[in-house]
């Protein structure tokens, strides 16, 4: 039996195209990231987010190094000792060795720290202070990597707005070259008209190129930010409306929490500064208390004893020192303190008028962007009118090729004014947002 095979070689070959494409279809798709998703790829891409992550960390472990410093402390010694000779004497028909010509012992110690308790506590409430620092820190670097990715993403937004709108351009010259070729061939329009028309397309053409320039260095520095490869594709969310940008800001023109430093980050790291540089006081003041430590110890000697010690003994007892004199260095110190006590408070009271006045001068900016943003949506609107309008004048022969070009003009200035506009707003409200206290961005 003789079996016959055939193939149809261009079946094949479209079969292998269609896949081709459309795996590179597959690795080429791109990736939908709205506003939430980018905060949180800010986050986790932050490297200084991920350090102060790491200096929480390390102030946990010191934390209870102090904590440690509680309990008693375990001490093992051995000692061997060599001499020249053996000391002895006779008592009697006996020799009795006061001192061997060689000596070995060991001995097991615990002492537990009784005024050092306090000391310790001081130290460990210091190094509290010293935790939620770092922790605020920590914090601190979190906010800033998110409005860092809000700020990256408004900007990729706002270079994509930019592009419609040359794109949008371009095609409206493009048609206008199309109809101009008519009319210059029908008679209507003389020759230097379709030329202003046809350099305007040019012109159309080079603020698209530039567009798309600008749009794609904003994507690359927000993939940056957010640790994509700046060969993929993201699609963004699209830039809020001109009324919703108006109704979003208007909240943030009123005396309320939303535009009130008191809940930043920052004031309550310095309130923890003040409290932490009172604390270093407390601990240095400790410094004019005496030392008491209770031990234990036991002792054993491995070779032969002198004369009248035993082998194996066991002690307990009370160590009590105290420092009465150091030359004034312990005043020094205090005095020291005290000094860092009044810089903290005065960094606290600077801080906080500061950052008050920050948000004072952000309203004020805001109020000024969003009149702008209304006289900009009804300029829109007029530009829009007005293009229409001259279109139909000169598609009837009632007006100039140059009125044409000015009156398309000045539609994509406004149109960018606009998108100008917006992402300003938004820009202002993300700056409130932040000196307000608030821990994450919104375009709400």
């Amino acid at each position: 039996m003789k079996y016959r095979f055939s193939f149809d070689s261009h079946k094949i070959l479209i079969s292998g195209a269609t896949l081709f494409l459309t795996c590179a279809n597959f690795a080429n798709a791109a990736t939908p990231i709205d506003f939430q998703r980018a905060l949180e790829l800010g986050i986790a891409n932050s490297r200084q987010a991920s350090m102060a992550k790491s200096d929480v960390e390390a102030e946990q472990e010191r934390e209870k190094q102090v904590l440690a410093g509680f309990g008693p402390r375990a001490n093992v010694s051995f000692s061997e000792n060599r001499f020249d000779k053996a000391v002895s004497t006779k008592f009697g028909p006996s020799v009795l060795v006061l001192r061997p010509d060689e000596i070995t012992a060991g001995s097991f110690s615990i002492e537990q720290p009784l005024v050092g308790l306090y000391t310790n506590f001081k130290r460990y409430e210091l190094q509290q202070s010293q935790s939620q620092l770092t922790t605020l820190n920590k914090e601190i670097s979190e906010v800033q990597s998110k409005f860092l990715a809000a700020s990256a993403y408004l900007a990729a937004q706002q270079a994509r707005e930019f592009v419609k709108i040359a794109q949008a351009s371009l095609n409206a010259t493009e048609n206008q070259v199309h109809d101009a070729q008519s009319m210059v061939h029908s008679g209507r329009l003389l020759k230097v008209g379709f030329l202003k028309i046809d350099l305007a397309r040019l012109d159309a053409k080079a603020l698209l190129a530039k567009a798309e320039a600008a749009r794609e260095k904003a994507s690359a520095n927000l993939a940056h930010v957010l640790g994509t490869t700046p060969s993929e594709e993201l699609i963004l969310d699209e830039l809020p409306s001109i009324e919703s940008a108006e109704k979003m800001s208007e909240p943030y023109l009123i005396q309320n929490d939303k535009n009130s430093a008191s809940e930043r980050l920052e004031i309550k790291q310095s309130e923890i500064e003040m409290e932490r540089a009172q604390r270093s006081k407390n601990l240095v003041a400790t410094k004019f208390l005496p030392s008491a430590n209770l031990f234990a110890k036991w002792d054993h000697d491995f070779g032969e004893p002198p004369f009248g010690y035993p082998k194996d003994s066991r002690t307990l007892g009370l160590t009590f020192n105290w420092e009465i004199w150091d030359n004034g260095s312990r005043f020094f110190a205090l005095s020291e303190q005290s000094a860092l006590i009044s810089k903290s408070r005065t960094a606290h009271l600077e801080k906080t008028e500061r950052y008050q006045l920050e948000i004072n001068a952000l309203v004020s900016d805001l109020k000024a962007a969003r009149e702008a943003l209304i006289v900009t949506h009804a300029g829109l609107a007029q530009a829009e009118e007005a293009y229409r309008l001259e279109k139909a004048r000169f598609a009837s022969g009632l007006s100039t090729a140059t009125d044409l070009v000015l009156s398309e003009t000045a539609q994509t200035k406004v149109r960018g004014n606009a998108v100008v506009a917006i992402a300003e707003v938004q820009r202002l409200m993300f700056e409130i947002q932040r000196s307000s206290g608030q821990s994450s961005p919104s375009q709400k």
